[in-house]
């Protein structure tokens, strides 16, 4: 039997049809970090799954109604002696092949190890593999604690709404006033409207969020191209910054466990814009959920 190929292609529309699934059904709450049960985890490795894959897994746990929150490859079920149940859902994982290049008589030339050769780069090529919930997998029992997950990563829950600014590295100045929020790359500022003026405290800590968010991609902070390099209000750049943005606000959010108001009442106006722009760019996605988990990470200060 011939071996089944993917085309990036082919994963990048996987995973924005999927992406845009969630944002008709469930709007911006889509993006929320993990499942109601705790978050997603490898069976095998013990370590809980990040960026989109955590995204993916958590909204199948709790679309599902599984009750673990462990996944398995049927061969790794089946090599622990476990059997995937005749008719389970399987869920992708995605990962990514590295490799390496040159430029030789203008054409690239790979290497699947580096050479340490003049004007070499690093190449990532996404693909996935499918997962297998063990609810669906006879034979074999969860065998990992979320506590002994959580400490130590991003999804460690923070008691203090303010200490994410507080302790931020290199953190943007922070004033209010007006009735815009906004940063501003060249002064390297935060403005945002009164606490008043918003429905309610877990929706001012959103929108803040989703700023600092931003002035993460600062030239002397992680040098965002989507910042750094953005062509203004509505070109492509603008857009993958703001999904950034609006990505990594919802992981703050979900690790101090606010609800704010402000997500049951944005506009579907809003949320039609990121299904067309996900349509129109389906590789925004994949790039943009990296960029934010390693922003979360930098205000959070793990890396």
């Amino acid at each position: 039997m011939k071996k089944r190929t993917t085309s990036k292609k082919d994963i990048y529309q996987i995973i924005t049809e999927q992406v845009v699934k969630g944002l008709e059904s469930k709007g911006l709450d889509w993006f929320k970090s993990w499942a109601d049960t705790g978050l997603a985890i490898n069976h095998n490795s013990g370590r809980a799954y990040t960026s989109i894959n955590q995204l993916f897994l958590s909204n199948a746990i709790n679309d599902c109604g599984y009750s673990c929150n462990e996944f398995i490859t049927f061969k790794k079920a089946g090599e622990m002696g476990g059997k995937v149940k005749k008719g389970a859902t399987s869920h992708i994982v995605v990962y990514y092949l590295v490799s390496y290049y040159t430029i030789v008589d203008d054409k690239p030339v790979f290497t699947r190890e580096e050479t340490g050769a003049k004007g070499e780069r690093k190449y990532l090529k996404p693909r996935y593999y499918r997962v297998f919930n063990l609810d669906d997998v006879e034979g074999l029992e969860p065998k990992h604690k979320q506590d002994d997950i959580i400490e130590g990563t991003i999804f460690e829950p923070r008691e203090n709404a303010d200490l994410i600014y507080t302790n931020m590295m290199k953190k943007p100045d922070l004033s209010h006033g007006g009735n815009k929020a906004c940063y501003s790359r060249s002064n390297h500022s935060v403005r945002m409207p009164l606490q008043s003026s918003f429905v309610d405290s877990d929706s001012y800590y959103k929108v803040l969020f989703h700023e600092l968010i931003h002035s993460t991609g600062h030239g002397d902070l992680l040098n965002r191209k989507t910042l750094v390099n953005s062509a203004g209000f509505g070109s492509t750049t603008y857009s993958k910054e703001e999904l950034v943005a609006e990505m990594g606000c919802m992981f703050l959010v979900g690790i101090l466990g606010l609800e704010p108001k402000d997500n049951k009442v944005n506009s579907q106006a809003y949320i039609n814009g990121w299904v067309k722009q996900l349509k129109d760019h389906p590789k925004m996605i994949l790039e943009a959920s990296s960029q934010s988990q390693k922003a979360v990470e930098y205000i959070l200060n793990n890396k």
